[in-house]
């Protein structure tokens, strides 16, 4: 049975709760008996869902956003605000370089897809089409740069995250002429994509696929707005929750 009328909040809110549900299982539940065990692997099964939404909602957007400069200085902000509490959390320190948390993911993929708005953009004033072999040769070259970038500055799902996201945003914007490819929303298969070579380096993610339904029946709407600064902030905040519970059960010396 298909879901209907799925719009942007109710993936927000289920890519935060999902989110959530995972970071307590990572980092609140001990896996000291099976049963622990068994549910902290249960609640990282379910965060899988997350990271590929947060995508699909970036890419979408993008798409529909009326400033990118601005929406580029929050993520920035936020990717700065949430290092701290990430570190806290995955590495009992104020700050760690093993890893960058998922706001730079978010950031690189972004600014790939400001790029390439900006290649197509100057292919047309140039009176070239969008897919001149010029044009693809420049969106390979900005793919493999954020590729790399995710992968030297450590971020989250490294750069799988950011090529996966470059997946489902090429796709929507194709969907905006051909909404469906043999009768398949061409959103779902960008989507299929993205979820399918995050699994290439991460097995987990493959548990996301559950998710398709949601983004089979999007519509592009929002009936009821979430405030940005919940969308926002949820990260660094529950985060930050988890880091004081940590240190209140004695499990966090930060140094």
């Amino acid at each position: 049975m298909q879901v209907r009328g799925i719009d942007r909040t109710i993936i927000k809110w289920i890519a935060m709760i999902t989110m959530l549900i995972d970071h307590i299982g990572y980092a609140l539940i001990p896996n000291t008996t099976p049963v622990l065990n068994g549910v902290s692997i249960a609640c990282n099964t379910i965060g899988r869902c997350a990271f590929p939404l947060f995508l699909f909602l970036l890419a979408d957007g993008f798409l529909r956003t009326r400033s990118k400069p601005k929406f580029f200085i929050r993520l920035l902000v936020m990717a700065i605000v949430s290092e701290v509490p990430f570190d806290l959390v995955k590495y009992h320190n104020w700050i760690n370089i093993r890893g960058q948390n998922v706001f730079w993911t978010l950031l690189i993929f972004f600014a790939y897809m400001w790029v390439s708005e900006l290649l197509v953009a100057s292919a047309k004033d140039h009176g070239l089409p969008a897919t001149n072999k010029w044009t693809i040769l420049l969106h390979v070259i900005a793919g493999i740069f954020g590729f790399c970038a995710g992968c030297i500055l450590l971020t989250d799902y490294l750069g799988a995250g950011v090529v996966a996201g470059i997946f489902m945003y090429h796709f929507l914007v194709v969907a905006k002429e051909h909404p469906t490819i043999k009768n398949v929303p061409t959103q779902v298969i960008g989507y299929v994509l993205g979820i399918g070579f995050l699994a290439l380096s991460f097995v987990n993610p493959i548990y996301a696929l559950p998710t398709v339904l949601l983004v089979w029946n999007y519509h592009g709407k929002c009936f009821i707005k979430m405030p940005k600064w919940i969308g926002y902030a949820f990260y660094p905040a529950h985060l930050s929750v988890i880091a004081l519970v940590l240190f209140l059960e004695g499990k966090l010396f930060p140094v």
